[in-house]
């Protein structure tokens, strides 16, 4: 099955900041089970009652609105999600793929991890919550480095097929306004009133991207370390 997502210009720029990430592992897309220590956001194979389906929750967002050349798009693909494009960073440099209109409390968690193979760039979680700066909506990004599993094209890069997964802590988002870091202006993101989760790419490169995601969950630091020092699942 192959559904393609809406597209929508936008503009929103930000910071990377730092992330942990498990060894990569192999197999295909992870089923999905009951975990008290996560809490599932988005997965795409349909299967399970937490499933977002692209019935107008996810959009892309590209930095044309500002000028910007970028291109990206996505579509899921055999129960993956598959986030592409390629950046310009002449006049903008960002793509991004988001599912907003959320009501979600994440207080019991510690942060934000997907399962993930990608090309190796530099790619960013987004959230959104109810904080504003005047007029101006706030929104929150916490970048993450990837393996280089796959090409621009989609074709493993190892002898197996593998996947990865990554790990952003609540504690390191960054809330940015237009491109700017407000942190000296505004409140720390608090988990507890998330209206929204994204995926994005702004690395200040030029060139095509592909990242492919199995599932995102909220979890909490407990089940990253368990699964780090176990080489992943």
């Amino acid at each position: 099955m192959l559904n393609r997502f809406r597209v929508l210009p936008f503009a929103i720029l930000g910071l990377a900041c730092a992330c942990a990430a498990t060894n990569p592992t192999q197999d295909s897309p992870e089923p999905k089970t009951a975990d008290p220590e996560t809490l599932l956001l988005a997965d795409f194979d349909g299967e399970h009652p937490k499933v977002d389906t692209l019935s107008g929750e996810w959009r892309v967002v590209n930095d044309n609105i500002m000028g910007g050349r970028s291109i990206g798009d996505g579509e899921i693909q055999d129960g993956v999600m598959v986030f592409e494009g390629s950046t310009n960073t002449d006049g903008g440099g960002f793509s991004s793929i988001r599912a907003r209109d959320k009501q979600w409390d994440l207080s019991d968690y510690d942060g934000i991890a997907a399962r993930i193979r990608a090309d190796g760039r530099r790619y960013v979680f987004h959230i959104q919550t109810d904080l504003r700066f005047g007029n101006s909506q706030v929104f929150f990004r916490g970048s993450f480095d990837t393996e280089r599993l796959i090409d621009a094209e989609g074709a493993s890069v190892t002898e197996e097929t593998q996947w990865q997964e990554v790990f952003v802590a609540f504690e390191d988002f960054v809330p940015m306004i237009r491109g700017r870091d407000v942190s000296d202006r505004v409140e720390s993101l608090d988990p507890s009133v998330v209206r929204g989760i994204g995926l994005m790419i702004d690395d200040g490169l030029d060139g095509p991207f592909r990242l492919e995601a199995d599932w995102i969950k909220a979890a909490t630091t407990q089940v990253v370390s368990n699964e780090t020092a176990g080489g992943g699942r």
